[in-house]
């Protein structure tokens, strides 16, 4: 790349410095928080009271974040963090990103650092190797340790051994672990590795002098940290009073449960969330008639869980770790009419159908060779079926997803639900499923309502008081994108605790969320450390992975590895 190419990318990387900058306390331990969405590691880091923290920076793409930052924490971030120079900046202490995680989850592609938005992090490494802070965390779907990626020569290797070899390189210890709110009695299933790496010149434990050290040391304090957080939990109150739920949230709400005022503005609009609502408390009402009459147990049998364990395991590879219980039989009134349309296979399984020619088939080999299902669906048609021809197709379609474990055998009214495109999914009442940026909120069967935006919020570990703004669609894409703040804490802690020894003590009580709000901004000259050419020219993000991926101008280069035998680039 020639001098003027380089001055070129330095202009895409220049931002104007927010003027709250020149306001912050360089003495205080100062942290960036990138891919901030609403503001999880900066709740996090001022929940820990032993250290002084301030936020220097934050940047998220999303202008709904940026806003919703903003108006809790009274900072607004940058909108791009790969325009970032980070020379231009006050040096700061840690690192947080919640980097993105559709290239690594299971819900997407999963073309890991393939995918344009899986290269943010080589944004975030370049800003590690350049800055050095003492301490990096970072949090990720699990998919994220599964996935595989090429290194230099070609060979396959696990993504997130390619990000440990970077921080490896720089000089730090690293590790990880996979925690989900649920440990610690925050009824919420959300799988998420979080990644905790500090310099190895900033750790003050004395013990601590090789990575596997540092591994033994963070995993042994993350789980007594649990464990303290897990019996502080118990009582930990999630759910709003009944009385104080707006009628928008309830499945079976009338005109005259919503105020006056409101009607007078949206009257027609209400009106059709209404009926959209109470479609589905109908429909909740009859598979309930169903479980109450037949019991989970009956309905749990071999013959009737007709799609995984009648045919998909002979024919699917690794994809299922449990049984799902799938009821698909009320699209007609009756045997005569086989259905053309029957959903019977998940969106992700979409391989299944190559089994068969058409759906069709699936339906005629149950009915036809399977005495069981044959005698349970002429009895439950002739008694339900005609119930729900007016219900929308999907809403025919059941899923129970709990590993058998059903609580009350005839009820529904002890668990959750999600109305989804491909049917309605039943899960066990204890713990809600992973909350997500674009998939549908749970249903408690129960209330007969969704969450609301406070109750998904507390499930996130924020305050229920937590400001949103827009609609309730996207709150709980806010809510649905964050990282939890009780489990950032506890991995945050865990890694402080080796840098500030002297600060924690070993019997310290974990604090309590709430909002706290950086310094209000004032409008002062800018005071920016000045840097050299020859830094700028340093900090170009492909020379931070130029060991990670071959691609672009990587190719030809030499990567170091003995006996490599690729012909992709020089020895």
């Amino acid at each position: 790349m020639n001098q003027d190419n380089i001055q070129t990318e330095l202009e895409k990387l220049t931002y104007e410095i927010n003027p709250y900058e020149n306001t912050v306390d360089e003495k205080k331990f100062l942290f960036i928080d990138l891919c901030s969405g609403m503001g999880g590691f900066h709740q996090a880091i001022h929940n820990i009271k032993e250290i002084d923290s301030q936020l220097l920076f934050a940047a998220d793409i999303e202008k709904n974040c940026r806003e919703v930052y903003e108006k809790n924490y009274g900072v607004m971030p940058y909108d791009d963090l790969t325009k970032i120079n980070v020379f231009k900046h006050k040096k700061f202490n840690a690192i947080f990103a919640g980097f993105p995680c559709q290239p690594f989850s299971v819900a997407g592609k999963r073309m890991g650092l393939d995918d344009a938005r899986g290269t943010i992090i080589h944004y975030i490494l370049n800003m590690v190797k350049h800055r050095k802070p003492e301490v990096v965390c970072l949090e990720n779907v699990k998919g994220l340790k599964s996935l595989k990626n090429k290194d230099q020569c070609g060979s396959e290797v696990m993504c997130y051994k390619l990000i440990y070899s970077v921080f490896e390189e720089l000089g730090y210890f690293i590790t990880d672990r996979v925690i989900s709110p649920d440990e610690i009695n925050i009824p919420q299933k959300r799988e998420r590795v979080v990644i905790v790496a500090t310099r190895k010149d900033a750790v003050k434990n004395k013990n601590i002098k090789t990575n596997e050290d540092y591994e033994k040391t963070i995993l042994h304090t993350v789980g007594e940290l649990i464990n303290l957080r897990k019996k502080q939990n118990e009582n930990k109150q999630i759910f709003d009073n009944d009385k104080d739920v707006h009628p928008r949230f309830k499945l079976n709400a009338t005109l005259n449960n919503y105020p006056k005022e409101e009607i007078k503005k949206n009257e027609e609009k209400i009106k059709q969330h209404i009926e959209s609502y109470n479609k589905k408390d109908k429909t909740l009402t009859l598979w309930n008639k169903i479980i109450s009459d037949k019991g989970w147990d009956k309905l749990d049998n071999n013959e009737l869980q007709t799609t995984y364990t009648l045919h998909t395991k002979k024919k699917c590879k690794k994809n299922f770790k449990q049984e799902h219980l799938f009821i698909d039989f009320l699209h007609y009134k009756d045997t005569t009419e086989i259905p053309k349309n029957l959903n019977c296979v998940d969106r992700r399984n979409k391989n299944i159908c190559k089994t068969f020619k058409d759906k069709s088939d699936m339906w005629n080999l149950l009915y036809q060779h399977h005495e069981g299902f044959q005698k349970f669906w002429d009895e439950i048609s002739k008694k339900y079926a005609n119930e729900f021809l007016d219900t929308p197709l999907q809403h025919r379609y059941l899923e129970y997803s709990g590993n058998k474990d059903y609580g009350s055998k005839n009820t529904l009214n002890d668990k959750y639900c999600q109305f989804r495109m491909s049917g309605v999914r039943i899960r066990r009442g204890e713990v809600f499923p992973t909350l997500v940026k674009s998939g549908p909120m749970p249903i408690i069967i129960s209330k007969r309502r969704y969450l609301t935006n406070s109750e998904g919020a507390r499930l996130q570990s924020f305050p229920g008081t937590f400001q949103f703004i827009g609609g309730d669609s996207k709150a709980m894409n806010r809510i649905g994108n964050a990282v939890n703040v009780e489990v950032i804490e506890i991995m945050l802690r865990s890694m402080l605790m080796q840098v500030f020894p002297e600060k924690f003590n070993t019997h310290f009580e974990l604090s309590q969320t709430n909002i706290i709000k950086e310094d209000e901004v004032k409008q002062q000259s800018n005071n920016v450390t000045e840097i050299t050419e020859e830094d700028e020219v340093e900090q170009q993000p492909d020379n931070i992975c130029s060991f990670i991926l071959k691609r672009g101008k990587n190719k030809g280069k030499q990567c170091g590895k003995k006996n490599c035998k690729s012909k992709t680039h020089k020895k």
